[in-house]
């Protein structure tokens, strides 16, 4: 998964496997200070906990870090996590598999008022054997409402990577399959209304096939929209590679015209 990076050089992730448990290990949480020294914050224990986390993580000005577990939880499906700077580890959705959605493998953004928004591999329906995927918000008291489901047709199904957002509250992403015959995947926007628009459908030829997770740059963005706070110094999120049509989505950052409800693609890291 991708690194979380704070300002004084400390770096945040998650490993898929190793640690206890799920027989090859459920998975870590670790830190890499900037003298090269690890440490791992959090060993998955799998069940209730979730196992297998292939996101990135994201922080939040109490330095407490968030993301996905791809399985696992009360109900096998995955989780959405927090573990604070103390080492207090907590559960704030277990996925059921149904129209909830199922398998996040991505991470996650952040509002000021502390919503989260992220995506689901599997789940939202019937389709794509195992469901074609969702894009849920989920509050800070734990209500997850799924903002969209896929079909697997024209808009595309499976959403690998996470999503992206702009000042009129649109949010972007991708998936690795859905859009043509081919199920090549797409390059999706979801208003703020709700309505999905396909950017762009892969044809497998120079434009590239199946992109997996985004590959964003989440660079802090000058808002105009006052009051504009100091922008953050860390947090940057580092993506992966992979062929894909820039669409001039690569510098999208949330900015409402209300300060109240702003999300960052990335967030302050936890101080060292």
């Amino acid at each position: 998964a991708n690194l979380l990076l704070d300002k004084a050089g400390n770096l945040y992730g998650t490993a898929t496997e190793g640690g206890s448990g799920c027989g090859i290990g459920c998975g870590t949480i670790f830190e890499i200070a900037s003298d090269g020294s690890f440490t791992t914050l959090h060993q998955f224990a799998g069940e209730s906990e979730g196992s297998f986390p292939m996101s990135w993580l994201i922080a939040d000005g109490n330095g407490r870090l968030y993301g996905t577990a791809a399985t696992g939880g009360a109900y096998g499906f995955g989780t959405v996590f927090r573990l604070s700077r103390k080492g207090a580890f907590k559960v704030l959705y277990a996925f059921r598999g149904g129209n909830d959605g199922a398998g996040s493998q991505a991470g996650l953004i952040r509002d000021s008022s502390g919503n989260l928004y992220g995506t689901t591999r599997n789940g939202g329906g019937t389709g794509c054997a195992y469901g074609c995927g969702t894009i849920f918000k989920l509050s800070p008291d734990g209500n997850e409402t799924v903002l969209y489901a896929f079909t697997g047709g024209s808009d595309g199904g499976e959403p690998y990577g996470g999503v992206v957002a702009d000042g009129l509250g649109n949010l972007y992403g991708s998936t690795i399959t859905g859009g043509n015959p081919q199920g090549l995947g797409v390059v999706f926007a979801l208003r703020s209304d709700g309505r999905l628009k396909v950017l762009h459908t892969f044809e497998g030829a120079s434009d590239g096939a199946w992109p997996k997770p985004a590959s964003y740059s989440t660079r802090q963005a000058t808002s105009t929209v006052p009051p504009t706070p100091k922008a953050p110094t860390a947090g940057e999120r580092y993506s992966g590679s992979g062929s894909r049509r820039r669409l001039e989505l690569h510098h999208l950052h949330w900015r409402s015209q209300n300060p109240g409800h702003r999300i960052r693609n990335r967030e302050p890291a936890p101080a060292p």
